[in-house]
């Protein structure tokens, strides 16, 4: 009868099938049951084979060459330096006051220099506005005035005083709208540019007409009285007429005005003004035996742009210009006035 192998030479086959096909493997014995051997086997050792170490190739490495590079310029741009403030400084505190009290006073001799130049002006010049919508025509003797209405044919008469003018009395005048008007004491005359007429009238309402001299070809556009001639302004041809004034109404001399726009006159003294509607002036000339210009007197800036003045005369230092558009009264201080000549030419 066979014998059977026991569990250590079944162990022993099994370790020798292990070592011949592993051999790069260990086998512990502790890894299969059974008893452990007296004297356990020492281990094999196996040679394990190292790899091949890898050959190193040089690769030749090709150096990377930079582009140049371009310099950029910046373009030239100004430098704008902005003004340095003045730095502020304080001014001591005891200096304030001083300051203030300085333009305090400077403040006050300005408003003192207006007020005085204001004051001034009042003197040379003040207006006064007329009860009606249009005058004609302007006569004065000593600080009466008389002026007519033409829309209502009214003769307005007129107190001028220190303060101003006050009318006195308004009486129906015996022509419609005269283009003249002048006072001789015991007389008032008239004249009428459309008819032609030179009138004479009473001196008092209802200033019934006492006269009458007629030219056609005349248009006499205003009257001026002299003391001792009446001086006739003539539109149509431009003419200045020195009259006897009585029974009769005879030219003693006529002199050519120069080229303007005659709305009012004066005459005494040798010497005649008329004013010019296109200077807004007056044009003054000495009347012996030739008209010659002295001088002219600006009124422009007095009266309102569009104004038409109608009438003019004068009495002692004082010049009175009537206007119409609006109606108005100016009255001018003759002495202060004067300063302000314009001489021809300039």
């Amino acid at each position: 009868m066979a014998r059977k192998a026991g569990p250590g030479a079944e162990a022993e086959r099994i370790l020798a099938r292990f070592r011949s096909e592993a051999s790069l493997v260990t086998l512990e014995r502790s890894d299969f049951e059974g008893p452990e051997p007296e004297s356990p086997p020492e281990p094999r050792r196996v040679a394990v084979l190292e790899p091949p170490e890898p050959q190193r190739i040089e690769v030749p490495v090709q150096e990377s060459v930079e582009p140049a590079r371009t310099a950029t310029v910046e373009p030239l741009r100004p430098v704008i330096k902005e003004p340095a403030e003045p730095a502020f400084v304080p001014a001591p505190p005891s200096r304030l006051p001083l300051y203030a009290l300085c333009l305090a006073v400077l403040v006050g001799l300005g408003l003192a220099v207006r007020q005085w130049r204001a004051w001034d002006e009042s003197r040379i010049h003040r207006v006064f506005p007329l009860p009606f919508a249009a005058t004609s025509s302007l006569a004065v003797e000593g600080s009466t005035l008389q002026t007519v209405d033409p829309a209502r044919g009214l003769m307005f008469t007129l107190a001028a005083s220190k303060d101003g003018v006050a009318v006195t009395s308004i009486q129906k005048f015996p022509v419609f709208a005269p283009d003249g008007l002048a006072r001789t004491g015991a007389s008032l005359w008239s004249s009428d540019a459309v008819t032609g007429r030179i009138l004479r009238h009473s001196a008092f309402p209802p200033y019934g007409i006492e006269a009458a001299f007629t030219n056609p070809d005349s248009r006499p556009a205003d009257l001026a009285w002299d003391g001792k001639y009446l001086w006739s302004l003539d539109r149509r041809t431009g003419t200045v007429s020195q009259n006897t004034a009585g029974a009769s109404l005879f030219p003693m001399a006529q002199f050519t005005l120069p080229a303007m726009e005659p709305a009012g006159m004066r005459a005494g003294e040798g010497s005649l003004w008329v004013f010019d509607q296109r200077s807004r002036g007056i044009l003054r000339f000495k009347a012996s035996g030739i008209l010659a210009r002295v001088d002219s007197l600006d009124l422009s800036e007095w009266l309102a742009p569009g104004q038409a003045v109608t009438g003019m005369a004068v009495s002692g230092g004082t010049l009175w210009v009537a206007a119409q558009n609006p109606a108005e009264l100016h009255r001018f201080d003759l002495e202060r006035l004067e300063k302000r000549v314009k001489a021809p030419g300039r």
